[in-house]
């Protein structure tokens, strides 16, 4: 239901009396919108502050804190109480109705800077009295007031309410400097919870002259100059494993002390180690007249291998056999130089006979797979 004028008449009555607290207590008695109960949240902290006052247990800058706070509060309630109603509903337009004798009220406590306030702590006076009295102060006065609390907030909110009260203020264009500076935050936090470079190069072309330029170019730098490490790094390691030699993985540790495959690496230099030199123990004995063949089942062996036969007495042949290495072209070389390799089958089998190797012999494989 609409207002009545009885009620209008009581509010503005309180109002000319200064008796804020009663007209938060007439109004707490109606049925309220959305917008009224953030009225009376506000109401409570009001008067939550007043009795931290008077017990003196809250320090006078953060009970100016908390007034600015409230203060601004105020200011963006009152812009939005001004906002037509969007629906016909009743309950929304009687809402807009009851608020709107509210906003003279609001005005005058920032006009007047009746909360900007604060007696001696020593002050015998009520709670009520330890404001300035409510009355239209110069519109320059107002707005210096109102600035000095949206500096002490310092967030867009209290900027653009500073404007929407003052929007040709005396200090509207450093307002709209300070709108311009705080503009990018929001939007830098949400890039360092990423710190991706698309989202660098996002801010840089959302805020070409933000504050937080020089951050972010030098963030893409540093991004960009890991990203080519990176790509050298796979680079280079994809060149070891092709060559798949100690040289190679040596190589690349060389050159990327700290890269991403140093253990990989490292792990292909201990395997090709260990390969180098292949013990083959005897596996047949043969024996053709006065001949003792000793059959070897070589490992798959890499060029430049080192075969090592244990010693002991062959007789004449020794007989290593690489099975189904895919050498075409296997050659075994003898030492000491006496010995002499002679390559007796073809592709898939690998034989052949050392002649004269008594005592323990090594013998380099060559050739090509």
């Amino acid at each position: 239901m609409d207002i009545d004028q009885s009620l209008k008449e009581q509010i503005l009555q309180l109002v000319a009396k200064n008796e804020i607290d009663q007209v938060f207590e007439l109004l707490a008695k109606r049925q309220f919108s959305t917008l009224d109960k953030e009225l009376i949240l506000l109401n409570s902290r009001y008067n939550k502050l007043k009795e931290e006052m008077r017990m003196d247990v809250i320090s006078k800058e953060e009970a100016n804190r908390e007034m600015n706070r409230i203060t601004v509060a105020l200011v963006d309630l009152s812009s939005r109480i001004q906002q037509p109603a969007r629906t016909g509903v009743e309950t929304g337009v009687r809402s807009n109705k009851l608020l709107l004798y509210l906003l003279p009220v609001v005005l005058l406590l920032l006009a007047g800077g009746i909360y900007f306030f604060m007696q001696d702590r020593g002050a015998t006076s009520s709670p009520g009295q330890q404001f300035t009295e409510i009355g239209p102060a110069p519109d320059e006065a107002g707005d210096d007031k109102l600035w000095q609390r949206t500096l002490s907030v310092n967030d867009l909110r209290a900027y653009n309410t500073y404007l929407d009260v003052y929007p040709n203020g005396k200090h509207a264009t450093e307002a709209h400097q300070k709108i311009q500076q705080l503009g990018d935050q929001p939007y830098w936090e949400q890039v360092l919870e990423v710190r991706a470079l698309g989202a660098y190069k996002d801010y840089l072309a959302e805020f070409p002259d933000g504050r937080f330029r020089a951050d972010a170019e030098d963030s893409i730098r540093v991004i960009e100059a890991k990203d080519d490490l990176i790509r050298q790094d796979n680079l280079d390691f994809e060149a070891a494993a092709r060559q798949e030699t100690i040289a190679a993985f040596q190589q690349y540790l060389d050159q990327h002390p700290n890269g991403q495959f140093v253990g990989l690496a490292r792990a292909n230099i201990r395997a090709l180690e260990a390969e180098k030199e292949c013990f083959c123990k005897a596996r047949t004995f043969k024996q053709v007249s006065d001949h003792t063949w000793v059959e070897f089942r070589m490992p798959r062996l890499k060029i430049g291998s080192t075969i090592k036969i244990p010693e002991g007495v062959y007789n004449k042949y020794v007989f290593p056999k690489c099975n189904r290495v895919w050498w075409t072209d296997l050659v075994f070389t003898c030492n000491p130089t006496t010995c002499q390799w002679e390559k007796v089958s073809g592709r898939y089998d690998s034989d052949a006979l050392c002649h004269g190797g008594y005592t323990e012999h090594r013998y380099l494989v060559v050739g090509t797979k």
